[in-house]
């Protein structure tokens, strides 16, 4: 009878203390934004892969994604989450897109680059106007980034031959303009 009570008690002051927790609030959000006001898309399960994401500069009612296995980028309309696939390439490893001003352009895992014109991203199929092989150092490449404001293009590398000397030692980075 006392060892019930016991493990009664105990689990009676766990059930107290559990009640006691706080809820963890929400971080600030970035000026202009409120956390509570969004609008939840369900998009198709040809969307699950994507890897990456972009819109074109001033243009909010479309975003583009990229497939990260298939030679495929999306138009999706938003708010409707209707979208077109754009089929360009063979299956590969796609990491990510950014957008400068007219140009897409997305990252394949080794440092390899397909440049697109957006009013050329349109019908089933589109042709890079470019294919830019093996440009960045050896290395595994997971995300990409356009400024405009610099109108440079960030790449940062996943796992690069110098970042593995030091543990946690930041990400190998590299940045470049372009003309294309």
């Amino acid at each position: 009878m006392r060892k019930e009570l016991i493990i009664f008690l105990l689990f009676g002051c766990l059930a107290l203390l559990a009640c006691g927790q706080q809820v963890e609030e929400a971080p600030p959000a970035p000026s202009g934004y409120d956390w509570s006001a969004y609008e939840k898309i369900i998009l198709s399960d040809d969307l699950l892969e994507v890897s990456g994401i972009a819109f074109a500069p001033g243009r909010y009612d479309t975003l583009y994604a990229q497939q990260d296995e298939e030679g495929a980028i999306f138009r999706v309309g938003l708010p409707s989450g209707k979208y077109k696939r754009i089929d360009f390439g063979n299956a590969g490893d796609y990491e990510d897109i950014a957008i400068l001003a007219d140009t897409l352009l997305l990252l394949e895992s080794d440092g390899s680059f397909y440049g697109f014109r957006l009013d050329s991203v349109t019908g089933k199929k589109s042709k890079p106007f470019g294919y830019f092989e093996k440009i960045l150092p050896k290395g595994e490449y997971e995300g990409l980034f356009a400024d405009a404001l610099t109108g440079s293009y960030y790449a940062l590398c996943k796992s690069c031959k110098g970042d593995k000397k030091v543990s946690r030692q930041p990400s190998t980075g590299y940045s470049g303009t372009t003309t294309l």
